[in-house]
């Protein structure tokens, strides 16, 4: 596929103005995901985990009505899941198993609500 093409190539049924940055992201990993060296392609759980990032942005309350707004909400959202997970103290005291829990059961509902979305044709 020619480079600046995914936008031709999408149903119009998928395709709106507040999913556009959210499906470049995808199409990028699965390009990702189709290389020819098996060494760089991501693993299913690397694939699992960028999209639940994405599921997540979408739903984060920084981001209005599920539209990316900026990279810097990228970059503050990306820096909390890593603290999280990392266990980074941040000034507010160890970040705990059950709140890294919860951010893990959010992830999986957000990944469950696109898979909906995305087999229902919205």
């Amino acid at each position: 596929m020619e480079e600046g093409s995914l936008l031709e190539v999408l149903d119009k049924r998928v395709l709106n103005q507040k999913n556009v940055e959210q499906l470049k992201e995808v199409a990028l990993l699965a390009r990702r995901c189709m290389r020819d060296n098996g060494e760089e392609r991501p693993t299913m759980k690397q694939v699992a985990t960028e999209l639940e990032d994405l599921i997540a942005m979408k739903k984060h309350p920084y981001v209005k009505g599920g539209d990316m707004m900026s990279e810097e909400c990228e970059c503050l959202l990306g820096h909390a899941a890593a603290s999280t997970s990392a266990g980074y103290d941040g000034g507010y005291g160890n970040v705990s198993a059950n709140t890294f829990a919860a951010y893990e059961s959010m992830q999986k509902q957000i990944a469950f609500e696109i898979a909906l979305e995305i087999a229902d044709g919205r």
